[in-house]
């Protein structure tokens, strides 16, 4: 065989082999002033042990796409000031905000100007359905169809309350009770996938087919825990897919085949 069918058949071995690698958001992003200004400098409000998010890792297959959230809070959904928070629920997961182009407001990286009025106007939410708990649940997902994100979704604020201090103004789920919000589900089930919670993260992996929108290789995302002391947003490019890569082996083993037709007919 020659060098060159040596080569792409190579290449062919490593596209069907090689394993689907996640494209990553490091929390670069902090959002605008929290209630206080003695933490407007900084991207944490609070402890770093409790809040701390580092990175969302974003993996593809077809249309299941599975996001590994890094964070200190994983694990403690539920647990933690519980006096300064509506019906003394705690402090809970909040819900994944999706679109197709990520449209912050301010300056990068911090972008400390951004927050739900003024920052990427999301257009899916993956809904946790038992955000005060640490058991894990399944996840639904809603189009978010008004013109803005307060029409769409409950503010950190709505879930805060007394003299605690908090990053206000950020969007942290969706209001489900919300006219202008529609769930999407096929057949007679609502949930398209599950959440989980493991040693240090937190895991969603959902079916993003019913997402039109989405439909493209990148995606912008938002997240944090209802009281917003650290959010991470951002976007991945081109999301890799194993049917991607099988399609270019099957374009290599074309390539290989053309190649060996031409050598046979000299």
């Amino acid at each position: 065989m020659k060098l060159r069918n040596l080569l792409l058949v190579s290449a062919l071995v490593v596209a069907w082999t090689a394993p689907v690698s996640a494209n990553v958001i490091y929390d670069t992003y902090w959002g605008a002033a929290p209630t206080s200004s003695s933490y407007a400098d900084r991207d944490v409000i609070g402890s770093l042990s409790n809040f701390d998010t580092e990175r969302v890792e974003v993996t593809r297959n077809g249309n299941l796409v599975t996001f590994d959230i890094y964070t200190a809070f994983a694990g403690n959904s539920g647990n933690l000031f519980r006096n300064y928070t509506q019906g003394r629920t705690g402090i809970g997961y909040g819900d994944l905000f999706l679109a197709s182009v990520w449209d912050p407001n301010g300056s990068e990286p911090y972008y400390t100007e951004d927050n739900a009025a003024f920052g990427t106007f999301w257009e899916y939410g993956l809904v946790l359905d038992n955000r005060f708990s640490n058991s894990g649940g399944s996840l639904s997902l809603y189009e978010l169809n008004g013109a803005t994100n307060a029409a769409n979704a409950r503010m950190s604020d709505d879930f805060m309350t007394g003299n605690a201090i908090w990053r206000g103004g950020q969007e942290v789920a969706v209001d489900i009770g919300s006219g202008n919000v529609s769930l999407l589900s096929r057949g007679e089930t609502s949930s398209v996938g599950s959440w989980s919670v493991g040693e240090g993260y937190l895991r969603l992996v959902a079916d993003l087919s019913l997402a039109a929108a989405l439909g493209g290789t990148d995606l912008a995302l938002h997240w944090t825990m209802t009281c917003a002391n650290d959010v991470i947003e951002g976007q991945v490019r081109g999301v890799p897919e194993p049917g991607s890569l099988a399609l270019l082996g099957v374009g290599l083993l074309a390539l290989v085949a053309a190649g060996k037709r031409r050598s046979s007919s000299v």
